[in-house]
């Protein structure tokens, strides 16, 4: 009955659709958000940050692009947009498209007849987005199944001083063995409030850091009064931080999860990964007599080492009298455990077995270049020559070979209409939220420690729910294993990749080909597309490096491979000598380091030394054990 009224209220909508046009040149801008440092950010139409969206279901929205950086390519992803029969709007640069070129315009045409609710837009290329080039989208459904008052966005995210590319090339470095990230320099937050969304404060203030919550300054306010419901729409845009959200004195209920409107759930507190968007209803309390902290703490355990200065913790607050003082903030020692599994979709999909099951294993180790790289079953995804949707659609029946997209891009072939499992084993020792392009799926088992039948630290969570939780990025515990299905009923080519940025460019991503010989069928791609490409002279058909062989692969990327790929022995024993030469490098390249350059100042050399240590004592711990014992995942359901 549920399922009909909302088929029907997504029809009466698409009787009311309208044009949203835009124009935006990607461009530089200065910005200081969190009133520490100004710096070059990415931005739109010269200033920071870029515009909000608002639009309702059913509506046509169109960005045109224009790429005014000058000097790089560039591409924007809608983040959780299904993009159904144009999968080539989708925005992944050499997965979906090749980069916009400097000077060059692109409209992306954005479908919003299938889904509704909070998403965000953000660049997917160059690791632009940890730049600035992010902002939030919202679509309205034709009929709110909620009721409240007025509503408010709190967009959250870490921040860096530092340039992306020059944090890059510290990071993806024979000098950094153990692949400890950039950690960031802190957390800001700033408010849009209502619907159609606009910032609290013009983009001037926000980029001079008014309106926002940065460290131990408070900036960003919502305003509630007595007795009223608030929608608060929670978006973390971060490169890399997970946030613990919290508020003080105050009920508050999960209505929305990615996009996907679920059955009030109570909670007191949130975890909210890179990437994910949730929903909350919050009831305002009924006297004035103060006003009440709002707590996103960044996760300090997700980081290598804390740095001296840097503040996990920022504040805003709900005001209720604006001639009151704002409370002290509130800290925490420690974060509970959250499980997402236990959310409801109220559109009901029901849990189907899965025709395909794909294991795939996560993986950081030191490679034959002496770089730390990331994995799906020890293969490191790279960027191919040719876009892999243009593989796929212009080699014919051989489109079903998953060799032609590349040996780094590990494709994976999947059959129309089937419904795939993925097993996401985590042998890393950092949590990771995984996001997977043109698709929600459904969360149909966690663990906490693939390792462990003690209930005690891995307690039994639900399960095999008849109508399980549906999102489009997930977070996976560190030592844990989650179970995900989706149906392959969306032809073309989708990436699935690590959200931490870091991680992404490290090669913990892959390609999943979907249904190609329907893709070939149902998608057409704009002539403008292929313009781009042939401007640029990267080929648009062909395999991986654009012949028209299943054979012939020359000039594809290959490798790198991890240390003990080179030897034939066991996976007991791989995993042992991998941890030994890990050890021996990070050992020797101290040495060098030291040697060749000399630390001038005592803070900075202790920071390196912490960071090393840190990184090899939680590799120790996991990483390790679990190369040691890799058939203890059969222990899992």
């Amino acid at each position: 009955m549920l399922s009909s009224f909302l088929a029907l209220s997504a029809l009466a909508g698409l009787a009311r659709a309208a044009l949203s046009e835009h124009w935006w040149n990607i461009s530089y801008a200065n910005a200081n958000p969190d009133a520490m440092f100004e710096r070059r950010v990415i931005g739109v139409n010269g200033t920071w940050p870029p515009p909000l969206i608002t639009v309702t279901q059913g509506d046509q929205l169109i960005i045109h692009v224009t790429n005014g950086l000058g000097d790089v390519g560039t591409g924007i992803h809608s983040h959780g947009i299904f993009f159904n029969g144009s999968s080539y709007f989708d925005g992944a640069v050499f997965v979906t498209q090749c980069p916009i070129q400097p000077g060059a315009t692109l409209d992306y045409e954005i479908p919003t007849d299938l889904q509704s609710g909070t998403y965000w837009i953000h660049g997917h290329y160059l690791g632009q987005y940890v730049d600035g080039l992010r902002t939030p989208l919202v679509i309205n459904p034709p009929s709110e199944p909620f009721t409240y008052d007025d509503e408010y966005t709190i967009v959250m995210g870490d921040w860096y001083h530092e340039q992306h590319s020059d944090l890059l090339d510290t990071y993806l470095n024979m000098f950094n063995p153990t692949g400890a990230e950039p950690i960031p320099t802190g957390a800001i937050a700033y408010m849009a409030h209502g619907n159609p969304l606009v910032y609290m404060e013009s983009n001037d203030a926000i980029s001079a850091g008014t309106g926002v919550s940065a460290g131990n300054k408070t900036g960003a306010v919502v305003n509630f009064e007595p007795g009223k419901t608030y929608r608060l729409r929670l978006i973390n845009q971060a490169a890399f931080a997970m946030f613990y959200f919290s508020i003080a004195g105050h009920t508050m209920s999960v209505i929305e999860v990615d996009g996907t409107e679920v059955t009030p759930y109570p909670i007191e507190h949130i975890w909210v990964t890179a990437a994910q968007r949730y929903s909350i209803l919050v009831q305002a309390r009924n006297d004035t007599s103060q006003n009440w902290p709002i707590m996103m703490n960044m996760d300090g355990e997700m980081f290598d080492t804390i740095p001296d200065g840097l503040i996990l913790n920022i504040t805003s607050h709900i005001v209720y009298d604006s001639s009151l003082s704002l409370p002290e903030p509130i800290y925490y020692d420690s974060y509970p455990t959250w499980n997402d599994t236990v959310f409801t979709p109220l559109e009901v999909q029901a849990n189907v077995p899965a025709d395909q099951s794909i294991d795939m294993n996560i993986w950081f180790d030191a490679y034959d270049n002496g770089i730390n790289y990331g994995s799906f079953n020890n293969l490191t995804y790279d960027m191919p020559p040719v876009p892999s949707i243009f593989t796929q659609l212009s080699m014919g029946s051989n489109a079903v070979n998953p060799a032609i997209y590349g040996a780094q891009t590990n494709a994976f072939v999947l059959n129309y209409l089937d419904n795939v499992e993925l097993n996401l084993y985590n042998w890393h020792v950092d949590n990771h939220p995984f996001h997977l392009h043109g698709h929600k799926f459904q969360v149909i088992y966690l663990s906490n420690d693939v390792l462990s039948n003690d209930t005690t630290v891995n307690p039994p969570l639900y399960e095999e729910q008849a109508n399980p939780m549906r999102r489009d990025t997930v977070m996976v515990p560190a030592g844990g294993l989650v179970k995900v299905r989706f149906r392959a009923d969306n032809p073309g080519t989708w990436i699935f990749h690590c959200h931490i940025e870091w991680h992404l460019e490290a090669g913990l991503a892959a390609i999943f080909i979907e249904a190609p010989l329907q893709a070939q069928q149902k998608l057409k791609v704009p002539q403008a597309m292929l313009d781009q490409c042939a401007a640029q002279n990267i080929p648009y058909t062909g395999n991986v490096v654009g012949l028209n062989s299943t054979t012939d692969f020359a000039g594809e990327p290959v490798g790198p491979f991890p240390q003990w790929y080179l030897f034939g022995w066991t996976s007991k024993a791989k995993g042992a000598l991998a941890g030994c030469i890990l050890s021996a490098i990070a050992g020797c390249v101290a040495v060098v380091w030291y040697a060749m350059n000399p630390f001038h100042d005592d803070e900075r050399e202790e920071l390196a030394q912490a960071e090393y240590e840190a990184k090899l004592k939680k590799s120790s711990k996991i990483g390790m054990m679990k190369k040691l014992f890799p058939g203890k995942k059969n222990a899992a359901p």
